[in-house]
């Protein structure tokens, strides 16, 4: 009886069953007690297959955050492409990375863990792939300063963080303790509130009220207060 030939695959076809198989082993036991061969193992294949594609089981996960900021990257601007209001725009952009998150969980639970610090390559990489992710939300409030739908109180860094600070908190509220999560529900009340005080809204009619008596504070505290409300949420949501 002839020995039945092993079928070589293409390369590139190869390599995505390797990612797609690290990306279960990482998901599942974490980057510190994930094995290169279990990753094997589940193709069928020796340790040695994987390593002529990888290095190292580190080149292995580098590879695939930098796949998955790419992919989420491009989805999150062929979504803007078909928007022009700029609250929908907005919407969207909440909308998606809240999506984003609750999608992938397990892998973001990897990437953040694995890249939290001030040093190393991967904390880096992560950093650069993020500016670059969050490009479409700078851009966004560009726009909004530029088309006069935005006042300039908060620099874009800011707003970003709040922005997304907001949602990353309810997406580990939702990691920690899984239940039903109404994305449009909190998309609107996330998006509306970290442009709170930063749209531009017309007078309200009749006199504006007069300010307390002096002692108390005065005009400056009863102003500033609203100011300081997000400056103090972005520090809750930003240790």
């Amino acid at each position: 009886m002839r020995k039945r030939k092993a079928v070589r695959l293409p390369r590139e076809t190869r390599r995505q069953q390797i990612l797609e198989a690290a990306r279960v082993e990482f998901e599942e036991h974490g980057y510190l007690e994930a094995k290169v061969s279990r990753i094997a193992g589940q193709l069928g294949v020796v340790e040695g297959t994987v390593y002529r594609y990888f290095p190292s089981k580190r080149a292995l996960l580098e590879t695939l955050i930098a796949d998955w900021y790419e992919q989420q990257t491009q989805r999150q601007r062929e979504g803007l492409a078909g928007l022009r209001a700029f609250r929908e725009k907005l919407r969207f952009v909440a909308r998606q990375h809240l999506l984003t998150l609750v999608e992938n969980a397990a892998f973001c639970a990897v990437l953040l863990k694995e890249s939290r610090g001030q040093g190393g390559n991967l904390a880096i990489m992560v950093r650069q792939m993020n500016r670059e992710y969050s490009q479409s939300l700078t851009q966004l409030v560009a726009e909004g300063l530029t088309s006069g739908q935005l006042r300039p109180l908060l620099p874009a860094r800011l707003l970003h963080h709040l922005l997304y600070g907001a949602l990353e908190q309810l997406f580990w509220d939702h990691f920690q303790r899984p239940r039903e999560l109404e994305l449009d529900t909190h998309n609107r009340r996330i998006a509306g509130r970290a442009t709170h005080g930063l749209r531009r809204h017309r007078a309200a009619p009749g006199p504006r009220p007069r300010s307390g008596p002096q002692g108390g504070g005065g005009t400056g505290a009863g102003r500033a207060a609203p100011e300081r409300t997000p400056a103090r949420s972005l520090r809750e949501q930003c240790p």
